[in-house]
């Protein structure tokens, strides 16, 4: 016997294993996927750096979800060589209709081979200046100061200047000081150089430095330049500003200003 009928419908039993298998595709299949993926992810730990190995996951996903489709067109009886040849007909077509598309997908692997941006990055391009939240293959995106999300096309990455302003592990901070121009220079410097190496956040090396921009009897204008982790940086400066400022007050030196640059 090689069908049976129900409700009036002749099912054929070569027919409902096909159909099962289809049918576990699906609910057996995709589950099955998600979970793998995941347990990969985990295998590799802390292998490279986030967005390689978010680029991995999504790699290993879209390959187990190509297999799961094919598999599934192929129990419905499609040709595959047939399907095959019209999707590299139809690829030939959008990769001329879709040059730019290509193009980002093209910088994206060379951003990905030179290893130079990591998700919570902070970089600079042209007026794009935030936080990189994800790196995709055709483009990259960064959430600015103001917690907006700008999408940044990867093409744009490769061919303007790209800085990664958190690539090192110290960053330097430079925090312009002006005092009267009446004022000692040594007495000015000690001041600033022990608030310097008092400050938690400074690191000693590199160690900091002072830089007088311009003396005049009117006004004695000062850089400081120093070093601190690259995770601190908003707290050495929001800490340094009202400590040399007050040493100075303390000391009988009122500051014309002191900002950071």
């Amino acid at each position: 016997m090689e069908a049976f009928t129900i409700l009036g419908i002749t099912i054929s039993y070569p027919f409902l294993w096909k159909a099962t298998r289809i049918i576990l595709y699906v609910i057996i299949g995709l589950p099955l996927l998600n979970v793998i993926t995941r347990a990969i992810m985990r295998a590799l730990g802390d292998y490279g750096t986030a967005h390689v190995r978010m680029l991995l996951s999504k790699v290993i996903y879209y390959c187990g979800f190509s297999f799961i489709i094919i598999s599934i067109l192929n129990e419905l009886g499609f040709q595959l060589s047939a399907l095959l040849g019209a999707a590299g007909i139809a690829g030939v077509a959008i990769g001329f209709a879709s040059q730019t598309s290509m193009s980002n997908l093209i910088s994206g692997l060379f951003l990905l081979s030179e290893g130079f941006l990591s998700i919570g990055d902070l970089i600079k391009c042209g007026t794009v200046y935030g936080t990189v939240e994800a790196i995709d293959l055709f483009s990259v995106k960064v959430r600015t100061f103001d917690n907006q999300l700008i999408r940044v096309p990867n093409e744009r990455l490769i061919k303007e200047n790209l800085i990664n302003v958190t690539y090192y592990p110290v960053r330097r901070a430079e925090i312009a000081i002006s005092v009267p121009g009446d004022q000692k220079l040594n007495q000015v410097v000690t001041l600033i150089n022990d608030v310097v190496n008092a400050n938690e956040f400074a690191v000693k090396d590199p160690a900091h430095d002072i830089v007088f921009t311009s003396l005049s009897s009117s006004a004695l204008h000062i850089t400081l330049r120093v070093w601190t982790n690259k995770k601190t940086f908003m707290a050495l400066k929001q800490s340094l500003l009202p400590e040399i400022k007050a040493q100075l007050t303390d000391n009988g030196i009122k500051p014309l200003y002191v900002i950071a640059k």
